[in-house]
């Protein structure tokens, strides 16, 4: 029986170093659909923020919740709703009672199991954007400072 020589021992710790990384890199890196899919949920979130701020200033200008998301359209004016083929069409607004209201998606990636939150998203009283996949919802009310 031969003696594996510290040539062929080094080239097989080589070889198992390779291999090693490869696999953790697959495991570890995000496949281009997860990436692609993280965006588009990213986007939808940005739509709700914009919902969200215009449903306020709607409600600052008129003290009382749009009936639909429609009627905000058509009052406010945003492009938000127009914009992006991927976002539109998955969210959704109801009126829960004068003040509050849902807000809707559907998503593609579950966020809480991600750290992707922004300095926005850290800041104090922010609204947690974060969700799970497929419909989520989110219970919103008017800021207290506009219903004074």
């Amino acid at each position: 029986m031969m003696k594996p020589t510290v040539g062929k021992i080094i080239f097989g710790l080589s070889v198992l170093a390779v291999i090693t990384v490869m696999i953790i890199g697959i495991i570890i890196i995000e496949s281009p659909s997860e990436i692609r899919n993280k965006k588009i949920d990213r986007d939808t979130v940005h739509e709700l923020r914009l919902i969200q701020i215009t449903v306020d200033r709607y409600w600052l200008s008129n003290n009382v919740l749009p009936p639909d998301l429609i009627t905000l359209v058509k009052e406010s004016g945003p492009r938000f709703l127009q914009d992006d083929s991927e976002v539109q069409g998955t969210t959704s607004y109801s009126k829960v009672d004068s003040t509050t209201y849902k807000l809707c998606a559907i998503f593609l990636t579950n966020s809480f199991e991600s750290n992707d939150l922004t300095p926005q998203d850290l800041r104090p009283g922010a609204i947690d954007w974060r969700h799970m996949t497929g419909r989520f919802c989110y219970t919103l009310q008017v800021r207290d400072d506009m219903r004074r």
